[in-house]
């Protein structure tokens, strides 16, 4: 297949792009805390303009009041703030600054900006400046932590007239800035703030701005887009990113909602719409883990560009070629926007273009080390779980480089981190051997059981992706169902042996958990007819939730019991509310806060609160994590 209308140009406004390939906003957390782009963040966009991606959207930025500046350990260190001179007066011969506080003088941050922009323009590609009009600054320092409506910032309501309109001017002019840095386009985020104006549920104002009529409550958006648009010019493109139905939350949007919207939009002067669901209510719509199909906002996409004459980029899991040609054909949308998929394989656009479908290393839909890094561990950059190179583009090649000599490599394990090893050692010019006691690529280990749990099917296009890239090694040889050993080890005559044997079910150091009726979950997982009706599982982190869920689609009845306040504590946002729904739909029962004390035969005694209690099941499942192979 051609893809042709995926590698067709289209225009929007005064630019053109190549194809119809978009890369989204993706917080990565690799800027400085100042808030100046880093190297890194650079090396990326960079590198998704050599894959051929026709444009990027930058991290979401958003202008800075600067007299209600927080401190840096207060900031969304996800988002880019550019702060505003105090005095504006002189603003067009400063330039919008990229720092809290600069540390350099503004022209070399603008040089940094600028260098950004080239990086990308070099390799063919577009850049779009994501700007978002939260006025963070004013809200950390007016929070009122009684004040709990929408996500505990209905505070907002509160601001003055003076202080919107003041929001406004910032964000109008910071854009122009960005567009005489030689930002192709804007794309202005009207999720979040914009929503305590547009949604009646949550604007209780008095003012001007307030929920009476669809006028007043989209007034802030009015003059948003046209102070932005006089400071930026009639030719240069505004696009949007709106939440167009947030799936039934209640007092958020639907997508009849939306279209009224949309239009007034287009009216105002905007030239692209970008249509996302979910939002961060329903945050699974949008980041989409492996329990939402691909292509779910599709519909969105499509009812919005029913009611309009304007370019429509629809998001979220929309890395299928197939899918995406199709949308394209039949009228849905203009624009694919790719966000996970470009991070798994930045040369996706390339791959696709040239008939190589085959050959994407594929997203898989985890959201481990990117939403995942972003929610739970967000002082640590974003990683992907199938793409190594992702956040060291900067300092490494596209390919591995050549080794300056070449050595005879054994890899033991066939997992994803031997695979990915063995290929990278390959790639150097070693003669590798990989050892894999399955009988395939993957076939074994945490890899394998993980394949087993509902929704995860997607994950074998790991061996898949990495038996073809092997085929083109001839310098590494795979042996499947070998054991290692230290004499086969040592017969191949390594001058390096690297050991990827991944991990196996953590020891349980429970009283009475060698009883007959306790077994882990890898057995679980793979001899569900060996269990009994009732399944007591301990421990309700991914593993134990994955297990638990797997068993109720084999008809057990299950308890599960977590000793943390919540279940599945450790799960990124959107694919724990996938999940928690999964195990309530199938009637489990969930306990949490409940510390396991001993197990006599099928009962489980544990405290919950201070008091004693206990649960008895036909066998027991511990699911307390993984050690070491």
């Amino acid at each position: 297949m051609d893809y042709e209308r995926l590698f067709s140009p289209i225009k929007i406004n005064g630019m053109t792009l190549k194809n119809r390939i978009m890369f989204p906003p993706m917080a990565m957390h690799m800027d400085h805390g100042s808030g100046e782009f880093s190297l890194e963040t650079i090396g990326i966009f960079e590198r998704l303009a050599r894959g051929g991606a026709a444009i990027m959207v930058t991290n979401t930025m958003f202008p800075i009041i600067t007299d209600h500046r927080p401190t840096l350990t207060d900031m969304a260190i996800h988002q880019l703030p550019i702060l505003l001179a105090p005095d504006r007066i002189d603003m067009r011969k400063q330039l919008s600054r990229v720092a809290w506080v600069p540390t350099e003088p503004v022209p070399a941050l603008n040089a940094k900006m600028f260098n950004f922009v080239e990086g990308v323009h070099v390799n063919g590609s577009r850049i779009c400046a994501a700007m978002s009009p939260n006025p963070l600054g004013w809200a950390l320092k007016n929070y009122d932590a009684d004040d709990d409506r929408y996500q505990g910032f209905g505070l907002f309501n509160k601001m003055t007239v003076g202080e919107v309109e003041a929001t406004i001017e910032e964000y109008a002019i910071t854009c122009g800035e960005l567009a005489r840095m030689g930002f192709d386009a804007i794309e202005m985020n009207f999720s979040y703030f914009p929503d305590y104006f547009a949604h009646p549920a949550f604007n209780n104002r008095t003012d001007k701005y307030g929920p009476e009529t669809l006028e007043s409550r989209l007034l802030y958006h009015k003059e948003l887009i046209q102070a932005t648009r006089a400071e930026v010019g009639p030719t240069y493109p505004l696009m949007s990113i709106i939440d167009v139905d947030h799936y039934g939350a209640k007092g958020w949007s639907t997508l009849a909602d939306t279209k009224e919207i949309v239009q007034k939009f287009e009216e105002w002067s905007i030239d692209c719409v970008r249509a996302r669901g979910g939002g961060s209510v329903m945050v699974q719509y949008d980041i989409a883990p492996m329990y939402i199909p691909m292509g779910v906002n599709i519909p969105l996409a499509a009812g919005i560009k029913e009611v309009l004459n304007i370019p429509v980029a629809v998001s979220t899991r929309m890395d299928n070629p197939e899918m995406a040609e199709m949308v394209l054909a039949e009228g849905k949308a203009d624009v694919i926007s790719i966000g996970r998929g470009l991070i798994a394989d930045p040369d996706l656009p390339k791959k696709w273009m040239a008939g190589r479908a085959d050959r994407v290393r594929k997203c898989i839909a985890c959201n481990v080390g990117c939403f995942g890094n972003l929610t739970l561990l967000p002082r640590r950059p974003s990683r992907c779980t199938v793409n190594p190179y992702f956040g060291h583009e900067a300092r490494l090649p596209d390919r591995p480089a050549p080794a300056p000599s070449k050595q005879k490599v054994v890899v033991v394990g066939g997992g994803p981190g031997g695979m990915s090893a063995a290929l990278t050692a390959a790639q150097r010019g070693h003669q590798v051997v990989l050892l894999e006691q399955s009988a395939a690529l993957g076939g074994g280990g945490q890899f394998q059981l993980a394949g087993i749990a509902p929704h995860k099917a997607g994950i074998s296009s790991i061996p898949d992706y990495y038996a073809k890239e092997f085929a083109e090694q001839p310098n590494l040889k795979v042996r499947l169902e070998v054991t290692a050993t230290a004499d086969n080890v040592v017969a191949e005559k390594p001058d390096a042996v690297i050991l990827a044997t991944g991990a196996g079910p953590a020891v349980c150091a429970i009283p009475g958990a060698d009883s007959d009726a306790v077994t882990d979950y890898a057995r679980a997982l793979t001899r569900p007819e060996s269990l009994g009706e009732h399944v007591v599982i301990v421990g309700g982190g991914n593993i134990g939730c994955e297990t638990a869920d797997y068993l109720l689609t084999q008809g057990k009845r299950v308890t599960i019991l977590e000793m943390l306040y919540r279940i599945a504590d450790q799960v990124e946002i959107a694919t724990r509310n996938c999940l928690i729904k999964a195990l309530g739909d199938g009637g489990a029962e969930m306990i949490p806060g409940a510390t396991v004390t001993g197990i006599r035969g099928g009962t489980v005694s544990y405290t919950l609160k201070g008091a004693a209690s206990e649960v008895s099941g036909d066998n027991i499942v511990i699911a307390i994590g993984c050690d070491p192979a």
